[in-house]
């Protein structure tokens, strides 16, 4: 959802997104699998839960989230292509009861895009977007990896699996699928798989600490990569 009027925050408002995303193909082209490339329907299942799931007041928020989260390099066993730069276009057709278009595109670089990585006992969290609208993160579990209570207290407002193989509470979580139960549910994530797992969580409203004001209560490392200018 995306709107800073009270009338846009009462219901969802319709949006057009228009990615573009910079990689290197030779992988994929000279292999012919999916697996080292992007895939496309994983990602565009995540940019909606994304919008979905989140409270954005200004469509440059929102899309700034989008390129945060569209740039994060793969967990360590996933062997997809690395995101190089990605483009991002928001368009709102009613937002201007047809007077014009309200449109917003930006474009980015992994080297904008750097998170912290938080390492935990079940393997880590990478801080994609903080914000008091929204907070997104990524959870990866190592292989044979659990995360329970002792871990993370409470759930996060809604939850996608990134991947495939994880259970949750008991029961399988595979790729795609979606928990909504909110925070302060107790939830139990699994990965009973020899390969790391993920799964996309988001809280709205957000945090209001600054990413690095979290990072600075225990040991982090940047995920990042290309360094160039960012353009708007």
């Amino acid at each position: 959802m995306v709107g800073v009027y009270p009338r846009e925050r009462g219901r969802p408002q319709p949006l057009r997104i228009d990615i573009e995303l910079s990689i290197d193909t030779e992988a994929a082209a000279t292999t012919g699998r999916l697996s080292r490339t992007v895939d496309y329907d994983r990602t565009a299942q995540a940019v909606i839960f994304i919008l979905q799931s989140c409270r954005f007041g200004l469509l440059e928020t929102a899309a700034h989230a989008l390129a945060k989260f569209l740039l994060i390099p793969p967990i360590s066993a996933d062997r997809s292509a690395l995101v190089r730069a990605a483009r991002v276009q928001l368009t709102k057709p009613d937002a201007l009861m047809g007077a014009a278009v309200a449109a917003l595109s930006i474009e980015r670089d992994a080297a904008w895009a750097a998170v912290a990585r938080e390492q935990k006992p079940f393997g880590s969290i990478d801080l994609v977007f903080l914000s008091r609208e929204a907070s997104i993160v990524r959870v990866n579990l190592a292989p044979r990896g659990e995360l329970g209570t002792r871990d993370q207290p409470e759930a996060h407002d809604a939850e996608l699996a990134l991947t495939a193989g994880l259970v949750c509470d008991g029961v399988p979580f595979p790729s795609g699928a979606k928990r909504s139960q909110g925070r302060g549910a107790p939830r139990r994530l699994q990965n009973p798989t020899r390969r790391w797992q993920s799964v996309l969580s988001v809280d709205s409203p957000g945090t209001t600490r600054a990413p690095s004001e979290i990072a600075a209560n225990r040991p982090t490392s940047a995920v990042g990569g290309l360094s160039a200018d960012p353009v708007d």
